[in-house]
């Protein structure tokens, strides 16, 4: 959206006046701090930076069918090779994502939260379960 028709140019013009007919650009810093400062004001701790964005986006359009050429074109990859390597990491995050809800207590948890809260709510609480896995098997016995 943020693109529009834009073909050429930067991406996040300044709104400061630069020089001439082109306007001043953000630095690759400037970017950076712009996305850490916004999440800190969200209240997200996890260190953040532009290209986790981008790495998280392109990974999810994989998870979610995307055609990885489809997705190798959209991040402007002139090699698929580069590409493979987000589908690689989104096979190793949904095999890990599914051995952590496969344990019996995990399996229980997120279906009730499936039918009190909802499949959203559900499938936030399996991206939470698979982050410590050895947690909750200490806390149920399992």
């Amino acid at each position: 959206m943020h693109i529009g028709k834009r073909r050429a140019g930067p991406l996040f013009p300044s709104r400061e006046k630069g020089r001439g007919a082109r306007p001043r650009v953000y630095s690759r810093q400037r970017i950076g701090q712009t996305v850490r400062e916004v999440a800190a004001a969200a209240g997200i701790a996890k260190r953040l930076y532009p290209h986790l964005l981008r790495h998280t986006m392109a990974t999810r359009l994989l998870a979610q069918g995307m055609a990885i050429t489809d997705v190798q074109r959209f991040l402007g990859h002139e090699d698929i090779g580069t590409t493979r390597l987000y589908a690689e990491t989104s096979v190793a995050m949904l095999r890990r994502k599914f051995d952590q809800v496969t344990v019996p207590a995990g399996r229980v948890l997120v279906r009730d939260i499936a039918a009190t809260r909802g499949e959203v709510v559900a499938a936030f609480a399996s991206d939470l379960l698979s982050g410590d896995r050895r947690r909750l098997v200490s806390t149920t016995g399992a």
